[in-house]
């Protein structure tokens, strides 16, 4: 026998020499999304945890591109720039932001301690990078090489709060995309009298507002300027900021005003909250709203809400455990539950679960309000409280009086026996249900004082309008039962409640005596997340009183133990008991973040429109309109969240709720979200999740849908998509619903690995933008959005004394290539990589070598009619006009290995014969081989498929040089 150390590939090749026929995972399978490693347990919390650190290395990558491309073109233009050292300036940038991706850095998933450092190194690279650009952008854009008449480019936006009359402050736009494009740039000024103009001193389209005092992006600066600025592909394009306070256009508030519109969309506003979207292209309106909400953390018992997981707390909520009892206590415990928001009433209904199979426990509500209420929760095993302490973790299900069809509720008032006995009976009387129909009693008792006893009932005598309610005191070694009690009663018939309770009824007989005794009662199938209430009716009265605790429930039927409460006492055998039950839906409690009236300021002027909204102290939001006609890249409506710090133990969310219906079948809320930034999936609300609301979260990269579906289950006429700047957590749950999980703060540890609480306590800006269209259009417009967000224009700053001073050193717009990309490919990536030789020059042309391009096909197969079809397109487009390429070698996706030597294995499938890898080579590289054949051309060409990247390594001669 032989051993070696072997590599992953050893035993990927084993595996397939095996021959082995596997089962194929389809996309419309899904994307096993959500992760679950055990119940309560959903991976859910890491798509938004650490919001802040998820939009910085997210925004650093994107200012890593447009650097990239900087040190790129400087190269070819054969700057007085070594191509190493300028590498080497832009490393630190480069290994900062890809050490962040790594699975406990853009998951937020870190120590506090290592994110701190994962932002610094950012900072620092971005430092580095930025003084790159800094040093390359004059010679770069300068008429005359090293001349720039003491001009210095700066990326520090303080340069626009010096601004003098005496000077202009240059904004230089770099455009890395492929498109030309027309959008809207804010910048932050410290006076309303500028202006924005164009190299020959044309006005262009500007607008100063005021910033909100709850501004993230505008703390510190009174104005935010907003100006259109059109920039063609791979282009610097410069524009000029100056004072003319007589030209200067500025925002104005409209008192009272409750819309605002522009060429795609109107907005109204109802009660400060926004109610409704018209789109004016295809003269429809639709029903949106929108609130601020916050779970709770899990944080009580069981597991907890943390930086992996997201658990928020239920209608089961776990009470922890007691495990040392004094001698002059009884070992009871006192639980308190909070209601964040005051509920309109304070009758509860509770029932314990236990976590053994010999558990039994008895559970009665103290103190009660609409905000909170008290539990006082003792074991009972044959014979009253245990005398000794008990470890277990049992938990609770509750509901507050349920307002559902069906079901009657009421309190009756029970005064202490007068006869010093530890039990009484009292009449209880409620409508008749109906001819035939027998009523099901469940039955709650709530203590005026929980420091002196426990206790239990039982409903006897039921008739078709009444029945006697037996209540006992739970035995302990403290006084007689002297306190007032009240019972808190729900009765239902044995009909079907409205959907989505269910209840139902059994029928026991007790074989022989026991002292706990195992109820297994059959279910129809039902979510496993369910809360249960469970009642007791006796036969008559003299059987024994009893506690009950749901043991155990599966999605067939539920356990349930029953145990005699009285001192030395078993249930004697012949006893009958007919146990009741009812189920609801468990909820998570989601609590709106708003005062009682919400916040509205109408701000307008000719280009920008924007509704202010203050919902509570810490949360407010600017959604904002921009005016350009005909422009793709402002057809959408951009909201601005301003929110935090959070208080410890808030995830909050923003949830938009529509007239759209996307209900599939009996599944109540469908929508689509990425897996992975690029391919959409199809997302169904699971009912049968143990937690409804984690286990129906899904990751939310960058865009997410909520699509009409008609009664045929086939895509409607309008969606509403949402895109935004920084991953998060999205879920749909109801009809017409979607939320997104903007910020997290926990209060414990979840127990994965971290060994830390989630404390997040930045004050965060989150965007998101809205598209509210035809499915088809939706896909033109958000996929191009999507694709420029992540390639934004950063600004770089200069000061001149004149515009003309400026021009006359600088070219003001400077293009790098004579190509408008087609609007389904996009410039991925343009970077310089030192794959061999740097830069060599011959016969006074300059040979650059080892430029790595991606090009990427934004939409999937199916998206769009006529933009989902393969492109042919050349490899030049990426590059200047007189750039000749004398090699573009296909490299796989990271770029280090060639098409040409890849070879890829051929596993045997399902319905399929086994293709020999050789084979299987050859059809890989079929489509590489029409590229090579053109490699020597001065236009090389390449076909990309939907959804598909394609990378290039180009060696090119440049004919220019400075």
């Amino acid at each position: 026998t032989t051993v070696h150390y072997a590599f992953f590939s050893d035993y990927v090749n084993a595996v397939h020499q095996e021959g082995i026929e596997w089962t194929v995972h389809q996309p419309s399978d899904g994307d096993f999304l959500p992760y679950a490693s055990g119940d309560g347990q959903y991976w859910t919390g890491y798509f938004t945890s650490r919001a802040n650190s998820k939009f910085q290395i997210r925004e650093h990558g994107r200012l890593l591109r447009t650097v990239e491309h900087t040190v790129t073109h400087s190269l070819i233009n054969a700057l007085p720039v070594n191509a190493s050292d300028a590498v080497a300036q832009i490393t630190p940038l480069r290994q900062a932001t890809a050490v962040s991706q790594h699975h406990d850095g853009i998951s937020g998933t870190e120590k506090q301690h290592v994110s701190d450092d994962y932002l610094v190194q950012l900072q620092k690279g971005a430092d580095s990078a930025n003084q790159l650009t800094e040093q390359l952008l004059p010679q770069l854009l300068a008429w005359q090489s090293g001349r720039t008449g003491g001009i210095t480019f700066t990326h520090d936006p303080e340069t626009l709060r010096n601004i003098t009359s005496g000077s202009v402050v240059a904004i230089s736009l770099y455009n890395p995309s492929g498109w030309s494009r027309s959008e809207y740039q804010r910048v932050m000024v410290d006076r309303n009298d500028l202006v924005v103009r164009d190299a020959y001193g044309r006005l262009l389209q500007s607008q100063i507002n005021p910033n909100p005092s709850y501004s993230v992006q505008g703390a510190n600066w009174k104005y935010s300027l907003h100006f259109l600025a059109y920039v063609a592909p791979l282009t610097y394009q410069t524009y000029f900021v100056s004072i003319d306070a007589n030209n200067a256009v500025r925002g104005t508030t409209q008192p009272g005003a409750a819309f605002i519109s522009n060429a795609y969309y109107g907005l109204n506003f109802t009660a400060g909250v926004l109610s409704s979207i018209t789109n004016h292209r295809l003269l429809f309106t639709r029903q949106v709203t929108q609130q601020y909400l916050r779970y709770t953390s899990a944080s009580q018992s069981g597991q907890a809400s943390g930086a992996y997981i997201f658990r928020p707390e239920q209608a089961s909520v776990g009470i922890g455990s007691r495990d040392q009892v004094s001698s002059s206590r009884p070992p009871f415990v006192s639980v308190n539950f909070q209601f964040a928001d005051a509920t309109t009433t304070s009758r509860v209904f509770l029932t314990p679960r236990g976590e053994q199979f010999s558990d039994t426990f008895t559970a009665v509500i103290g103190a009660s309000s609409t905000t909170s209420f008290d539990t006082l929760f003792a074991r009972v095993e044959g014979g009253g409280p245990t005398s000794g302490g008990w470890g277990q973790n049992p938990t609770v299900d509750f509901i507050l009086d349920p307002n559902t069809p069906g079901i009657q509720t009421g309190s009756i008032q029970v005064n202490p026996p007068t006869d010093g006995s530890s039990s009484v009976t009292v009449p209880l009387s409620f409508t008749p249900l109906g001819a035939g129909v027998t009523p099901r009693i469940i039955t709650q008792i709530a203590v005026s004082d929980p420091n002196q006893a426990s206790f239990v009932a039982s409903a006897i005598r039921v008739t078709s309008s009444g029945a006697s309610i037996k209540i006992t005191r739970v035995s302990e070694p403290v006084g007689t039962w002297q306190q007032l009690l009240t019972v808190h009663w729900m009765v239902f018939g044995d009909v079907n409640l409205p959907p989505p309770a269910m209840q139902g009824t059994a029928d026991f007989t007790v074989p022989s005596d026991t002292m706990v005794y195992q109820a297994q009662i059959s279910v129809p199938s039902y979510p496993t997340s369910n809360s249960i209430l469970v009642g007791v009716t006796s036969a008559d009265e003299s059987q024994p009183a009893v506690a009950y605790t749901v043991i155990r429930n599966t999605d067939s039927g539920i356990l349930v133990n029953l145990a005699c409460v009285t001192d030395s006492c078993n249930i004697p055998s012949g006893s009958r008991f007919t146990i009741s039950w009812v189920m609801f839906p468990r909820e998570s409690f989601s609590y709106t973040i708003a005062d009682s009236t919400v916040g509205l300021e109408i701000v307008t002027g000719p280009y920008v429109q924007e509704a202010r909204q203050t919902f509570a102290d810490k949360y407010a939001q600017t959604i904002r309109l921009y005016q350009a006609a005909n422009n793709d890249d402002v057809a959408a409506i951009q909201v601005v969240h301003d929110i935090g710090p959070l208080d410890s133990g808030w995830e909050v969310v923003t949830r938009f709720t529509t007239d759209i219906s996307n209900s599939l079948n009996d599944h109540t809320g469908v929508c689509y979200t990425e897996d992975n930034g690029l391919e959409m999936q199809r997302r169904v609300y699971d009912t049968y999740k143990d937690e409804p609301i984690a286990g129906n979260y899904f990751p939310f990269p960058k865009r997410a849908i909520l699509r009409e579906i008609a009664s045929d289950g086939s895509d409607g006429n309008v969606e509403l998509a949402i895109l935004s700047e920084r991953s998060h957590g999205a879920g749909c749950y109801n009809d017409g619903q979607i939320e997104v999980m903007l910020h997290r703060r926990c209060v414990r540890d979840d127990g994965f690995g971290v060994d830390e609480v989630l404390n997040e306590q930045d004050r965060i800006s989150v965007t998101l933008w809205l598209i509210l269209e035809q499915p088809a259009e939706s896909a033109r417009l958000h996929r191009r959005l999507g694709a420029l967000h992540d390639s934004p224009m950063v600004p770089v700053f200069s000061v001149a004394n004149s515009a003309a001073t400026w021009t006359n050193l600088f070219n003001y717009s400077m293009c790098f290539t004579r190509f408008v990309f087609p609007p389904n490919v996009h410039l991925l990536s343009l970077e310089y990589r030192e794959w061999s030789n740097a830069t060599a020059v011959h016969s006074g042309t300059n040979t650059l070598r080892g430029v790595l391009v991606r090009f990427q096909h934004i939409f999937p197969v199916g998206e769009h009619p006529s933009l989902s079809t393969p492109v042919t397109m050349t490899i030049a487009a990426a590059f200047p006009g007189d750039t000749s390429i004398l090699n573009a070698e296909e490299r796989s996706l990271s770029g280090n290995q060639p098409m040409s030597t890849m070879s890829r294995l051929k596993w045997l499938t399902a319905n399929t014969t086994r293709i020999s890898d050789e084979d299987s080579l050859k059809a890989t590289h079929s489509n590489t081989k029409a590229s090579k054949q053109n490699k020597r051309s001065r236009l090389p060409t390449f076909t990309i498929n939907p959804r598909e990247i394609k990378t290039f390594v180009v060696d090119l001669v440049h004919g220019y040089r400075k």
